[in-house]
């Protein structure tokens, strides 16, 4: 995804919920895990240009 915190600030509007805040990942890429409004549990990757290792190489 191109922009998580801005994809996160819509999350509660959507009647979802945020269970676990951005954090570091790999390489600078960061995650987040939300519930969405049926219930279900979603995980959210914001890669950057330089977290693929394939790209690099």
């Amino acid at each position: 995804m191109a922009d998580l915190d801005l994809t996160l600030a819509k999350v509660p509007g959507l009647g979802g919920e945020v269970l676990v805040a951005p954090h570091s990942a790999e390489f600078g890429s960061r995650f987040a895990i939300i519930l969405d409004s049926t219930g279900g549990t979603v995980g959210l990757v914001q890669y950057l240009d330089n977290a693929n290792l394939a790209k690099s190489q």
